[in-house]
C-alpha cells in the first residue's frame, strides 16, 4: 500500500506549492496575481488579484471550506475586491459538495481534480522543464490537453 496521496501523485506536496503554481499561471495568462498578499495582523491572503480573492485549500471538510468562506469575505472587505474565490482540492465527503452550491452566491468554490492539478503542473512545467507532473518529457497531446484544461479554469475564476 502507497504512503503517497492522491495530490502528492498529482506532483503537489504542499498547499503553498499549489498556491505558488496557480498565481503563476495567473501571471502567465496576463492576470497579475501576488501570493501571500498581508493584509492586517494575522490577516495573510494566499492569492490576490486586480479584482478576485482566492483562498487554496488542499482538502474541503465541511470545516475547511466554512473557515475558507470567513476568511475569503474578510480578505475581500478589507481588499475592496470584487470576487471571492476558493480552489479546493480533495474533497473529504460527498456531503461536502452540497454546501458548494449553498455558498455560491456569496464565494466561487472550484473544486480542483486530479486532472486540473496535474495540467496545472504540465502547464507551468512546459515553460520552466518540459516535464510532466511525473518528471518525464512532455508529450505534446499533454501539453495540448493542458493548456485547454488551464484556459478552462482560469475562465471560471474570471466568470462572475
Amino acid at each position: 500500500m502507497s504512503n503517497i496521496s492522491p495530490l502528492q501523485k498529482t506532483g503537489f506536496h504542499s498547499e503553498k506549492e499549489l498556491q505558488n503554481v496557480i498565481a503563476k499561471v495567473l501571471n502567465m495568462h496576463e492576470i497579475e496575481a501576488q501570493s501571500e498578499v498581508f493584509i492586517a495582523e494575522g490577516l495573510r491572503a494566499d492569492i490576490v488579484t486586480l479584482s478576485s480573492v482566492i483562498e487554496v485549500k488542499l482538502k474541503l471538510s465541511r470545516e475547511s471550506l466554512f473557515s475558507a468562506v470567513g476568511q475569503v469575505l474578510t480578505y475581500k472587505y478589507h481588499l475592496k475586491k470584487e470576487r471571492g474565490i476558493i480552489l479546493g482540492c480533495q474533497v473529504d465527503c460527498k456531503g461536502t459538495i452540497k454546501y458548494f452550491r449553498a455558498i455560491q452566491p456569496v464565494v466561487k468554490v472550484i473544486h480542483l481534480q486530479a486532472g486540473h492539478l496535474r495540467s496545472l503542473r504540465n502547464f507551468v512545467n512546459s515553460v520552466d522543464s518540459g516535464l510532466n507532473y511525473k518528471g518525464e518529457n512532455l508529450t505534446e497531446n499533454e501539453l495540448k490537453y493542458s493548456t485547454r484544461t488551464v484556459r478552462e479554469l482560469i475562465k471560471k475564476m474570471t466568470d462572475k
